[in-house]
């Protein structure tokens, strides 16, 4: 009787498991694959919409490694999608033809507002730009740089992923194959603003013409950031040789609520993704980029303010700093000091005036050069000083002027307020820090160690 109960039981399960099964099946398959296909490109387009502020696409035209360099970089754009199938987008670095093969980039607002767009289905959902935009077209007009595909860009994407909590979309260009992430923009954002807010930021942490290269640390080991001003930066490790070890890594910054971003293209690794990071984001008090995945990876400046003084100056680096308070920046007390210096110099004849200084090294003897106007020519007078770098901090000291002052205006370099100015002033211990970030030292910002109220910030020069 036992058995019989059992084997009834065991019966019904079945019956049960296959009735469930099938009703599986038969929600599964209630619809074409076209429907289903149709319900995926609803849903897709939908979310597109979703985010009414818009979208910050990181869009990337080639990935070929063959292609020239400005197909590969890395272009910001903003795009707004609407329900009635039209799109608005913006961008403020973008690559202009010249002719021959050349092109100069761009930082104006070029727009494109009402053009259409649509998700169709083409083995998949895919998102197309379907009339011409002069943003996202630009770069597969054919007019451009001298080719019949212009800059080799798509402008129809496979949606690979759109997750429902709206936080990216990411993209595959249909024919580049070329993966470009969009993430939201905050609610009311104004696409100039945001695009010159991020353009500034670049421009201030990648600047030209830095004396060295800011570091890439993953997985414990160091790779060098070479050339990041121009967005198509060369990675590779420190201490080897960048043409044969180094790879191109094209990438792009955006903003996300508070937090830039910096993106690269594809992962940085060079132990076949042993180790690898592609998503950072600055953290400001800490004055790094870090891994949005692995905090232990990070990009860091990679120099001292200290020692980076030191080390320009004898690479014949030049350390301006300008009396102009719409070009150089000084406290009060130091710009009181200038002025000081430059109304004596004007009290003895109207025809001086100041303008900058900078410091230099020349023939092995550090000189400090005053820059002046003489009546309506360009004076120098140089001046004879040496410096001591201790820990985070120099110590200058001044001897006289060089003896190549002219003639005609050597006792104007010898004014009391001038030489007070040097002696009293600039004639002590300084400690050397950043301005602002210690990625962009192209600027330092020099503070007496007895008086934090007397501080100025001096250029580098090349």
């Amino acid at each position: 009787m036992t058995n019989k109960i059992f084997s009834l039981a065991l019966l019904l399960g079945a019956t049960l498991l296959f009735t469930d099964c099938k009703r599986e099946e038969d929600d599964l398959f209630s619809k074409s694959a076209a429907e289903r296909l149709n319900d995926v490109k609803d849903v897709y387009s939908e979310r597109l919409t979703a985010n009414e502020a818009g979208w910050a696409l990181q869009y990337y035209p080639q990935i070929d490694e063959e292609a020239y360099s400005v197909a590969q970089r890395g272009y910001l754009m903003l795009a707004k999608f609407r329900a009635d199938q039209t799109v608005d987008m913006a961008m403020n670095y973008w690559p202009e033809d010249q002719g021959d093969d050349k092109v100069a980039y761009r930082t104006t607002m070029l727009t494109d507002n009402n053009s259409l767009w649509e998700v169709i289905s083409d083995n998949g959902p895919v998102l197309t730009f379907n009339s011409y935009n002069k943003v996202i077209h630009h770069f597969s007009n054919p007019e451009m740089y001298g080719s019949n595909d212009g800059y080799k860009g798509d402008y129809e994407f496979v949606i690979i992923d759109a997750p429902e909590d709206g936080s990216h979309i990411l993209l595959k260009g249909k024919k580049r194959g070329t993966y470009n992430m969009m993430t939201p923009l905050p609610a009311g954002t104004d696409f100039q603003t945001y695009l010159d807010d991020v353009l500034a930021f670049q421009n201030k942490m990648f600047p030209a013409g830095l004396p060295y290269e800011p570091l890439i640390q993953i997985g414990g080991q160091n790779y060098a950031f070479r050339d990041a001003v121009s967005r198509f930066p060369t990675i590779y490790p420190e201490g080897k040789d960048p043409v044969t070890d180094g790879k191109h890594m094209p990438f792009v910054v955006t903003k996300q609520g508070d937090r830039y971003y910096l993106r690269f293209r594809d992962a940085v690794s060079f132990d076949d993704g042993a180790n690898k990071a592609q998503n950072f984001f600055y953290d400001a008090a800490a004055d790094e980029f870090i891994d949005a995945e692995n905090a232990e990876n990070k990009i860091v400046a990679g120099v001292e303010p200290n020692g980076l003084f030191d080390a320009s100056l004898k690479k014949g680096y030049r350390f301006v700093s300008y009396r102009s308070p719409s070009m150089g920046r000084m406290s009060d007390k130091m710009r009181q000091a200038f002025e000081a210096a430059s109304d004596a110099m004007t009290s003895v004849s109207k025809s001086y005036r100041i303008d900058s200084l900078f410091m230099t090294k020349t023939n092995e003897e550090n000189k400090l050069v005053w820059s002046f106007k003489y009546q309506t020519n360009g004076r120098v007078m140089n001046y004879l000083y040496d410096y001591t770098v201790q820990d985070n901090a120099i110590t200058l000291t001044f001897d006289k002027p060089d003896g190549t002052v002219p003639s005609n205006i050597y006792n104007h370099a010898k004014t009391g307020d001038l030489r007070t100015l040097l002696k009293d002033v600039f004639g002590q211990k300084f400690l050397v820090d950043k301005d602002e970030t210690l990625f962009n030292m192209t600027r330092l910002k020099l503070t007496a160690e007895s008086d934090k109220d007397l501080w100025f910030v001096v250029y580098i020069k090349n």
